[in-house]
């Protein structure tokens, strides 16, 4: 638009070009704000952390990953360590890991954002996010 304009300034024609009603408001990322609004959504995720971290440092790694969500405009409404446990079967060469489960709210783009992270981390060994679809919402209320 900016170009048109400038085009037409250059041209000697002057035009006024109206504003939208409401621009939409941008956050420090440039994501749309009036956006992220519309479409927060309830998720659950559940990951867990290598089995040879102490206490200490299986809380930083769940610090960080909440940290990262609040990064990314996520509001948690509850975490809860489940402890260690025993897996299924082997993953990354581990036979044991620590269950965290957090329930957040969050936009759609800050899932893959996520995800992507706990992929990279060394500490969190698998993830998995699901959305509470509404129809499970009603049924608990």
């Amino acid at each position: 638009m900016a170009a048109l304009e400038s085009l037409l300034y250059t041209a000697g024609i002057e035009v006024e070009i109206p504003l939208p009603a409401m621009q939409d408001a941008h956050d420090h990322r440039g994501n749309i704000v009036s956006e992220l609004k519309d479409n927060i959504r309830l998720f659950e995720t559940v990951y867990i952390i290598r089995p040879n971290l102490d206490e200490e440092g299986v809380d930083k790694t769940i610090e960080a990953v909440e940290e990262f969500m609040k990064g990314q405009n996520c509001e948690i409404l509850s975490t809860e360590k489940k402890g260690r446990k025993r897996l299924a079967y082997e993953v990354k060469k581990m036979r044991d890991g620590y269950y965290v489960h957090t329930v957040f709210k969050a936009g759609p783009e800050a899932i893959a954002q996520l995800k992507r992270m706990m992929s990279l981390s060394e500490d969190v060994i698998r993830e998995l996010t699901i959305s509470v679809p509404k129809e499970a919402l009603e049924v608990q209320a």
